[in-house]
């Protein structure tokens, strides 16, 4: 025989149930990954505030760019990493963007920035599409922090960003665009460059959920990466870039 009054009482705990499966399998999926980032040794270290009305971020427009390379090249022994530089300038919005994909930035991001006719310039975009941003932003800014020192090489308005390329050997003749990022070897000497987007296809990220975009496919670029840090170990003094 159905008791009906215990039915009722077993559907009512069983709707009940199903909505709360309901609620935290939602959550679950809106859940945002907390991104542990460890801080990547960088110079730059710090940029004169009265340069250029102190708008500068990343590069120093002031100072002397030998003297960045030389103060991650004395990081890079110390710790026993690999000087990565990034050839560029704060009106390149790529070499902002490659700077807070190593630093463990995801979803949000809020650019700023001045382009070299003096405007000041700002963008904030939203990283909507890939859904394991957090974690591939983690093990991105990992391997950069465990194994590279950057060095942000201005090449628009310093005195000797150039000149230290040259230096370097680089044919500087040969750059069409910027950022540069090239590797250097146990020596100080250039070991590689990193492939440019027509290169790696897919690299570059340009649009996301229908908006605008300017990001790095973190899978890619962690590769590359991994490539460049094998190049400098693997880099022999008679080799020319």
């Amino acid at each position: 025989m159905i008791n009906f009054k215990d039915q009722k009482i077993r559907l009512r705990r069983l709707f009940i149930g199903i909505a709360i499966a309901v609620v935290n399998v939602s959550c679950s999926k809106d859940q945002v990954i907390d991104v542990k980032v460890k801080e990547i040794v960088t110079f730059p270290a710090a940029i004169e505030p009265t340069c250029r009305e102190g708008v500068a971020k990343i590069y120093d427009e002031c100072g002397s760019q030998q003297m960045v390379l030389n103060q991650a090249l004395q990081a890079a022994k110390q710790t026993d990493k690999t000087v990565l530089i990034s050839y560029g300038a704060e009106w390149c919005i790529w070499c902002h963007v490659f700077d807070q994909y190593v630093k463990g930035s995801s979803r949000e991001f809020d650019y700023q920035w001045q382009y070299h006719d003096g405007e000041n310039l700002s963008w904030s975009m939203q990283e909507k599409a890939n859904k394991n941003a957090e974690t591939e932003a983690q093990a991105l800014n990992h391997y950069f922090a465990d194994n590279f020192v950057l060095a942000h090489i201005e090449s628009y308005y310093s005195v000797d960003g150039e000149q230290v390329l040259f230096d370097l050997g680089y044919d500087v003749d040969s750059i069409v665009g910027v950022p540069l990022i090239l590797v250097l070897d146990q020596n100080g000497q250039i070991a590689d460059r990193m492939k440019s987007s027509n290169q790696l296809i897919g690299l570059e990220i340009r649009s996301d959920s229908g908006r605008e975009f300017r990001g790095y496919d973190r899978k890619l670029l962690l590769a590359e990466l991994k490539r460049l840090k094998k190049s400098s170990e693997n880099h022999e003094p008679w080799q020319s870039f």
